[in-house]
């Protein structure tokens, strides 16, 4: 991105919308997920999982076989950038788990708990369950950067024109993010994600907002590249249009609006989608990146 402020659509709409270049909104050739403009990469590699019982490639990093997901990702980012002189935006969406022990709670406790199993089998004898927990913290974290650092360092070797990053980071934790330096100092792009629930208040959206976009400048400015972009992703349908220019004002590049193809399941979803990129985000956007 070598704009002073980009809008950038990462939505499958094809079928829909037809006309975002009149607006100064890049996106895909085509309008297809993975392309030159941005590239997503969702299920990619082989990372460590467990879905619904399924566990996939050991289930805890600390399992993973790294080889194998190495491999994997290898050819999925070939296939999916064939050209060697990308320069787009790439970024991994992998939510399965977050790199930090402490950060796998609620849906994602089953992480924690597994870690603990782990050195409760390694160490039979140990009775002390702060040491247990302190060692399976240890060794979470460390597999952990281990798969994410890994995977970085590849994409970057692969595609090194390519603006890489993980979506969903950083987050609004400073204690945490300061954990993570060495993944914004491998990252060249910064993607966090700032949309909530359409119930939320304004004032709370944008309060929220502000601050995770704030954290990502003080990540960047302490850790990331000099010219790493930091792009939030929002939802189109999440009402927020009208602070793309507070998010731009506090030091973002960019942002990238984001969706799923279960958006569009008819002609009228199509055509109320391209009602409002022609009345509403279109000339909002054009208005703010001239």
């Amino acid at each position: 991105p070598d704009r002073p402020f980009v809008v950038i659509w990462n939505k499958p709409s094809n079928r829909c919308v037809h006309n975002l270049s009149e607006y100064a909104i890049l996106d895909n050739s085509g309008g297809q997920f993975v392309g030159d403009v941005i590239s997503l990469f969702y299920k990619t590699g082989d990372f460590p999982s467990i879905s619904k019982g399924h566990i996939n490639n050991g289930g805890i990093p600390q399992l993973g076989n790294l080889s194998l997901h190495l491999s994997k990702l290898y050819k999925d980012i070939v296939e999916a950038i064939p050209d060697k002189d990308f320069q787009g935006v790439a970024v991994f969406d992998f939510e399965a788990w977050r790199p930090l022990f402490g950060d796998n709670y609620d849906s994602l406790r089953i992480y924690q708990e597994l870690s603990i199993e782990l050195v409760k089998k390694q160490h039979p004898d140990w009775t002390n369950t702060t040491q247990i927990k302190l060692e399976a913290i240890k060794q979470f974290d460390d597999s952990a950067r281990n798969f994410w650092y890994s995977s970085l360092k590849m994409a970057r070797t692969l595609r090194p024109g390519g603006y890489w990053g993980y979506y969903g980071f950083p987050r609004a934790r400073k204690q945490g993010n300061d954990q993570l330096g060495w993944l914004w100092q491998e990252s060249t792009g910064l993607y966090p994600r700032i949309y909530s629930s359409i119930s939320t208040p304004p004032d709370a959206r944008r309060t929220t907002i502000t601050s995770i976009v704030n954290e990502t400048v003080r990540v960047k400015a302490k850790y990331s590249p000099p010219n790493t972009p930091i792009l939030p992703y929002t939802l189109v349908q999440n009402g927020g249009t009208y602070l793309f220019n507070e998010v731009r004002d506090v030091g973002s590049s960019g942002v990238v609006i984001w969706g799923s193809s279960r958006d569009f399941h008819t002609p009228g979803e199509c055509a109320i989608l391209q009602a409002y990129v022609n009345n509403v985000l279109g000339p909002y956007v054009l208005k703010l990146t001239k």
